[in-house]
This record gives structure tokens, C-alpha cells and sequence, in this order.
């Protein structure tokens, strides 16, 4: 049916400054495209930052702020980093972070107050399995004798944290 099931890349005439797989139904023997908000949409998931690649070093510090005030504005955020940033900064940052799905916001007159969508020990977890996965070759035990060995651990506390752990 001359159909190619893998589309070359072509010019959108709704969106000339994107590039689409997905045919546009206004060029000549164009087979469909997308609407204005499904493109928008398809858009944004191909851009938008993936969980995976974590925080940075800034945003964990932001992230501490708003965990331990279940939710900040920008200017409380900026209060309580341990060194000033621009509120243009943090905005930005908030932006990226809401994108990678850690934080949310809603309005308060003209402040947006981000809450957290993860709990601490969720991104502590996750953190951990990228450490694992990355450089142990999947193996927490790996970890764990790497850190008795090149960390000063004391075995003996790390027992003792284990027992409270495992008590109801």
C-alpha cells in the first residue's frame, strides 16, 4: 500500500519548529498527525525528565526542605538552603524536579506551595538500587562489604541496627 512503517522524520506545519515521525494530515499525501494538544502532549513525555536519573546535590537539598516542612514556597526554600540561591534558581529547579515527578504544586494567592510526591525513604531506596545496580554489579552484598571495608563501619552498631529493624 506504499506505507512505510517507519516514517522519516518530517516538519510539522502546526509546530515549524519541531520535527515529527508523525505524518502531518495537511502536508500532500500525508497519512494523519496528531492534534495540536495530543502533539503537545507527545511532545513534553519525549522531553520530560526521566525519575532515573535522580537528584542532583541542589535539589536533594531542596527536597530536605520541603520533607521537613511537609511543604514550602520559593521563599522558604530559599530560607533554609545552606547557601543563598536567586529565587529564579530554585523556581527553575522546582520546575525540573516536578518534571522528573518529586514534587507538585498548588496555588496560594500568587505563591505556589510545593509538597513532596515521594516520601524520603522512597528516594533513599531508589538512590540506593542506581548505587547497587552502577557500580556492585546488582549486589548489595557488595556494597555492604565494600563499606566494612573502605568505610570505618562498626560492625557491631550495624548488628544492633539490624535487630531493631527486624523487631515489630
Amino acid at each position: 500500500n506504499g506505507v512505510s512503517t517507519n516514517p522519516s522524520p518530517v516538519l510539522c506545519s502546526q509546530f515549524p519548529n519541531t520535527q515529527s515521525v508523525v505524518p502531518d494530515r495537511r502536508s500532500p499525501g500525508c497519512s494523519g498527525c496528531l492534534d495540536g494538544i495530543s502533539w503537545f502532549r507527545y511532545v513534553i513525555s519525549v522531553m520530560a525528565r526521566k525519575r532515573e536519573e535522580g537528584l542532583t546535590q541542589r535539589e536533594t537539598q531542596i527536597m530536605q526542605v520541603i520533607w521537613r516542612f511537609k511543604e514550602a514556597t520559593v521563599e522558604q526554600i530559599q530560607d533554609h538552603l545552606p547557601d543563598r540561591l536567586v529565587d529564579s534558581t530554585i523556581r527553575t529547579l522546582l520546575q525540573i524536579m516536578g518534571q522528573k515527578g518529586y514534587v507538585a504544586f498548588r496555588k496560594e494567592g500568587r505563591a505556589k506551595v510545593y509538597k513532596p510526591l515521594l516520601e524520603l525513604s522512597d528516594v533513599r531506596k531508589s538512590a540506593m538500587r542506581q548505587v547497587v545496580d552502577r557500580l556492585f554489579s546488582g549486589s548489595p552484598d557488595m556494597l555492604l562489604a565494600y563499606l566494612v571495608d573502605d568505610e570505618d563501619v562498626d560492625l557491631n552498631k550495624l548488628r544492633d541496627e539490624l535487630k531493631d529493624k527486624k523487631r515489630p
